[in-house]
């Protein structure tokens, strides 16, 4: 199990707050294994950011569930891994404050990657 929370709050002298700070962050994930299956899930909260420089505009807060399956086993004598990921499995419109193109390009919505990889 793995919990995570961050927060900043940051001001310039005679200017008022920082731009682009994140805000308030929560979150929390648990990981799961068993012989070759390898299983996890995260759940990642933010809060909306209202701290704001001039020339700022507010963001949303979001939440985002990101979920994956890991299969490892052995093909034609090499180590071989097969993986299922889930991405923003909320579907949610996630913007980050940090960015300079938050209000034009928010992160992708849901979405699915299938995986495979062979060591050698």
């Amino acid at each position: 199990m793995r919990t995570v929370a961050d927060r900043t709050l940051a001001s310039i002298d005679g200017y008022g707050p920082a731009p682009r700070i994140a805000p308030l962050r929560l979150g929390g994930g648990l990981q799961w294994g068993h012989g070759p299956w390898r299983a996890d899930a995260q759940l990642t909260w933010a809060d909306r950011a209202g701290r704001l420089a001039p020339q700022e505009t507010p963001t949303a807060s979001y939440t985002r569930l990101d979920a994956g399956v890991v299969y490892r086993t052995q093909v034609l004598g090499q180590q071989t891994q097969f993986s299922l990921r889930g991405i923003n499995l909320l579907n949610e419109d996630i913007r980050l404050h940090t960015s300079y193109l938050k209000d034009g390009y928010p992160l992708a919505g849901r979405s699915v990657v299938l995986g495979a990889s062979i060591d050698f």
